[in-house]
């Protein structure tokens, strides 16, 4: 619920402030596999996906504060190897064996390796604006084998905006005028790195 409360308004937000077209995987509580997720944003020869989550822990002790993912089969932590591990058994979609799982794995992290850099830098363009404007805890930017972005032909993250397992986290992701600061927060970042990216993508082709 809240986390297609926060994709749509971004979506929304994104086509008014940066005249981009966006393209939501599900627009109701219906449950897209993972592989088609990243499969759909594909076919729409997207420039930039980005998976928004809601972070739960049940550890010892309240977890805080917003974290950015970018792909790697070798996660830069156990934090975020345990992250990917949660995401990922949600949603299982993958054929066969665990044989087969791996190959694929290793088939769509060779597929992703040429948007690393474009994934890595908008990655940390999001936490920057995460950390400029909101009172969040700075998780930092991470590295994890998340299926949703696996197969991504373009630059990929997801993030995650809070926990809503920390009673004063939910209560405030909870709140419309909370969660429009983080779409706004989303939309700058994003903005940011389309700039970047039209600049760069000008130099190369030799324009003035």
């Amino acid at each position: 619920g809240l986390t297609l409360a926060i994709a749509s308004a971004l979506a929304t937000r994104l086509e008014q402030a940066l005249r981009v077209r966006t393209v939501l995987t599900r627009t109701g509580d219906d449950d897209l596999a993972l592989d088609d997720r990243s499969a759909l944003a594909n076919q729409n020869k997207a420039d930039l996906f980005l998976s928004v989550h809601l972070n739960s822990s049940f550890g010892r002790g309240a977890a805080h504060g917003a974290e950015t993912y970018f792909l790697s089969l070798q996660a830069s932590d156990q934090r975020a190897a345990d992250a990917a591990t949660a995401e990922n058994y949600v949603n299982r979609t993958a054929p066969g064996g665990a044989g087969d799982a791996d190959l694929q794995l290793l088939l769509w992290d060779l597929a992703q390796s040429q948007h690393l850099a474009r994934s890595q830098r908008l990655a940390n363009l999001i936490q920057e604006e995460l950390n400029r404007e909101l009172d969040l805890k700075d998780r930092g930017v991470k590295q994890a084998p998340f299926r949703v972005l696996m197969g991504t032909a373009m630059p990929a993250v997801l993030v995650e905006l809070g926990f809503i397992s920390t009673k004063d986290e939910e209560q405030r992701l909870r709140t419309p005028e909370y969660r429009a600061q983080l779409v706004e927060t989303l939309v700058r970042a994003v903005g940011r790195f389309k700039s970047e990216y039209e600049t760069g993508s000008a130099a190369a082709a030799g324009a003035p």
